[in-house]
């Protein structure tokens, strides 16, 4: 069975928000778990949009999340903030995913909030990103 429709990756953003929302409301069992899914989400919500953005949709190799990075940080002004952020989630991300011996704190899932919501609003103001690949130049509207 296919999935239909295209998935907007923010989506994964209004989860972490939900999961923020519910840890600063009320007392949750798992505390820490909801934290690192979260931060999770958040990495995945801007990975995958900024992913979208320059073309590599369809691109599902293990080495995506590193190229996405390096292109953006090679791209220059704004992209390379962007890029450099980008990995920094990741690193953030990886230690929630797999590091058990490192807490993740209500603080650090707050940290990656602001910064995802700096990458966006970022990545939005952009209204081209241009890609240059085997010397044909590909341009993408961003929406």
């Amino acid at each position: 069975m296919e999935i239909e429709e295209d998935f907007n990756p923010e989506d994964f953003y209004k989860i972490a928000e939900n999961i923020y929302n519910k840890l600063n409301t009320s007392t949750i069992p798992y505390k820490e778990a909801w934290i690192r899914t979260a931060i999770s989400r958040l990495y995945y919500s801007i990975f995958l949009y900024l992913r979208n953005m320059i073309g590599y949709k369809k691109y599902h190799k293990r080495d995506i999340h590193q190229i996405v990075s390096e292109i953006l940080i090679d791209k220059g002004g704004l992209f390379t903030k962007i890029g450099y952020k980008l990995s920094e989630i990741r690193e953030i991300r990886n230690t929630a995913d797999y590091n058990t011996d490192k807490t993740a704190s209500l603080e650090l899932l707050e940290h990656v909030i602001t910064t995802i919501n700096d990458m966006f609003e970022k990545a939005r103001k952009t209204k081209y990103f241009v890609l240059l690949k085997k010397n044909v130049v590909f341009a993408y509207r961003i929406s």
